[in-house]
């Protein structure tokens, strides 16, 4: 398999290489059309993005090494998790049972991929992830997507690349945008973002919402006792939010922010709708899902050589999960239903400091510190408390070799320390016992720049600390707690090009190989109780292309494709579940007259493997989904949307018994202006 892999990775690098040294520079009008088109697009807050920055530095290396999207609204993507899934190698993930979405990023699921928010760590304490369609994208100008090799700045759990969401910053003295738009089941959103400069003051805020009623089924579903043939049971959902920015820039090197973020969204969980009679539904809601963030970001420069760069902040979660006797939704009176509390928070931050050493070498270190403590209780029973304390270091080192050729190497360490975690049994709390470790993250990056893109060569490993769930829960009495768990560790291996194969042609290929270890699963006692312990061993490999083609003045087009290759390793027999081995998309844009774009793309995916409530595995059919979406200059602020997904109605599923919409519409307005 090395052997392989090895050949595939020499094969792909000495293709990369003839192609770039066969390009040529963009041509002038085309560098026009990329600037004017940059001048349109909402700024990112520079602050928020995570690298070295001794030197301004618009072609980063590690740029090359990262997916930017920036393009989600072309494809009327509202929420991260769909946005994130128009990356290649990313796919999303929809947990029915909890009515979560998540991505896996080449095979690693959410708990192995920190979510992050201008650089400042979002994803909650106790599970290790974040609910990703509670997070709107009407707020952002990045998403930037970090896959295997990641800079070490970020800190810990890194294990299978990182998540950036970056917000927005004001280009003009005075801009805005605002929009609404409505859809199938019932669905309506809105938002509205200003922005202004003042001197040296900016200030940044707006609001979101967006709200369904639920979503309708393919013509092709065939009704269940709990799920009938029009609009999906229980599927509501309705996600509010509001964020403010205020900065200060006293000179072109120094910048001073800070930002608060607050969100309330409530939801529906839809019931089980498969034709498993072992599974037992679940009649759950979540009338509370409120989240609120506060953080602090600072840039300074030391002389003309060195910069200190800052981070602070404080996040509370909120949650409210009601479990209900039935379909009624009404009453809780059986041994099953419940009402659970989360009331959690953490508070950290990081201290960066870098140093441009000589012309070849920057050197930056970090220090990061994160206190996360988590709260719950059902109805009735006494509050159990859970404190964790992540303590990190990290050095990157850029060295410029020469003109064209650099090298990032890297190092973190990340310490976990559990300083509280009580156990509740016969009405009495207990305490678990503590535990501690440290992980060690090493890491190389070669970055070859051509005339027209840049190669790169890396090797890193990364690590992913064990999450309170994992140590201490009980798995609705299905799991042993084990305070023992060691992190989790995978090598990743790969080569990459991102550039012009020509000047119509922009192409992005990697291939990748990356042995895990030590992966946290479960190992049974008896037929129907187990503990989660380090005995996984499983191989990721495969390769990624993506293809842009500008066709002529008025068409382009874009083919991604991406090939995933797991083996599990440790337990040959067990399936490795959730993400498919061939995922392709493909869209069209075609602009016949100056104020009307007609754009079409087709997505595919082979059947994925899933572990269904009931604990059997199902091989889920591949399906592929049409969309469209027709875009109306009105004149240059006001554009309108109309548009279709799932134009075949393809009756597809993610996870066995929780089947996706049919066929949707919606028509979007947008206003946007500059002065």
């Amino acid at each position: 398999m090395r052997a392989k892999l090895m050949a595939g990775t020499l094969l792909a690098l000495v293709f990369v290489l003839a192609a770039a040294d066969s390009c040529h520079a963009q041509e002038l009008k085309d560098k026009q059309q990329v600037s004017q088109q940059t001048e349109k697009a909402p700024r990112p807050f520079e602050l928020g993005i995570v690298e070295v920055t001794v030197v301004a530095d618009s072609n980063s290396p590690l740029s090359a090494a990262e997916t930017i999207l920036t393009h989600w609204q072309d494809h009327n993507r509202q929420d991260v998790g769909e946005a994130a899934d128009l990356a290649t190698g990313v796919t999303i993930f929809r947990s029915g049972p909890r009515n979560e979405a998540g991505v896996y990023i080449r095979g690693f699921d959410a708990r192995q991929i920190p979510v992050f928010v201008d650089g400042i760590p979002v994803y909650v304490p106790y599970e290790g992830y974040l609910d990703l369609s509670r997070l709107t994208t009407l707020d952002l100008s990045q998403v930037r997507i970090a896959k295997g090799f990641s800079s070490v700045l970020y800190g810990p759990n890194s294990l299978g690349g990182a998540v950036n969401l970056v917000s927005r910053k004001p280009r003009q003295p005075r801009e805005g945008s605002l929009g609404t738009g409505v859809a199938s089941g019932g669905e309506v959103f809105g938002y509205l973002d200003l922005g202004a400069l003042f001197n040296s003051w900016f200030v940044e805020g707006g609001a979101s919402w967006l709200q369904s009623n639920g979503f309708p089924l393919s013509g092709d579903f065939r009704p269940t006792g709990l799920q009938g043939r029009a609009a999906r049971e229980n599927a509501d959902r309705r996600d509010a939010q509001v964020n403010l920015k205020a900065g200060y820039t006293p000179n072109g090197a120094d910048e001073y922010a800070i930002r608060v973020v607050s969100l309330r969204a409530r939801k529906g969980n839809p019931p089980y709708a498969g034709g498993d009679a072992s599974v037992r539904p679940r009649f759950w809601r979540w009338p509370q899902w409120d989240k609120d963030s506060v953080y602090f970001l600072s840039s300074t420069a030391l002389g003309r050589f060195s910069y200190l760069k800052t981070r602070g902040y404080y996040d509370t979660f909120r949650n409210t999960l009601d479990s209900f006797d039935d379909s009624s939704y009404s009453a809780q009176t059986r041994p099953s239903s419940f009402r659970d509390f989360y009331d959690d928070y953490s508070l950290g931050g990081s201290v960066e400091l870098g140093r441009q050493l000589t012309h070849r070498h920057q050197l930056a270190g970090v220090f990061h510190g994160k206190y996360d403590v988590h709260r719950e209780h059902n109805r009735g029973e006494a509050v159990r408390t859970f404190r964790d304390q992540v303590l990190s270091i990290a050095l990157e080192h850029r060295f410029r070799l020469n003109g064209r050729t650099e090298i990032i190497s890297g190092l973190g360490v990340d310490h976990l320390r559990n300083l509280q975690a009580q156990d509740y049994q016969n009405g009495e709390l207990r305490a678990f016992p503590a535990s501690s470790l440290t992980a060690l993250n090493p890491q190389i990056g070669f970055f070859r720049r051509t005339d027209a893109g840049t190669v790169h060569i890396s090797i890193s490993r990364k690590s992913r600390l064990p999450t309170l769930k994992d140590r201490y829960s009980y798995r609705l009495g299905l799991a042993i707690p084990n305070a023992s768990l060691q992190e989790e560790s995978a090598v990743h291996w790969e080569v990459g090009y991102s550039g012009r194969i020509d000047k119509s042609t922009d192409l992005q290929l990697s291939v990748f190989y990356s042995p895990v270890r030590n992966l946290v699963r479960p190992f049974y006692l008896s037929p129907d109780l187990y503990q989660l312990r380090n005995i996984g061993k499983t191989e990721h490999a495969g390769g990624e292309v993506a293809i842009t083609r500008r066709l002529g003045a008025t068409l382009d087009a874009t083919l991604q494709y991406g090939y995933l290759n797991r083996k599990n390793i440790s337990q040959p027999s067990v399936v490795l579940t959730e993400a498919p081995r061939h995922k392709s998309f493909a869209t069209v844009a075609w602009r016949p007259m100056a104020r009307l774009e007609i754009r079409g793309n087709l997505s595919h995916e082979s059947g994925r493997y899933n572990l269904n409530q009931a604990g059997h595995v199902y091989r889920m059919p591949s399906f592929g989904l049409l969309g469209t979406l027709c875009t109306v200059k009105l004149n240059e602020s006001t554009q309108v949307e109309i548009g279709g997904e799932n134009l075949l109605d393809k009756n597809y599923a993610f996870f066995e018994g929780y089947p996706e919409p049919g066929r949707t519409g919606f028509v979007n307005l947008r206003y946007r202006f500059q002065r």
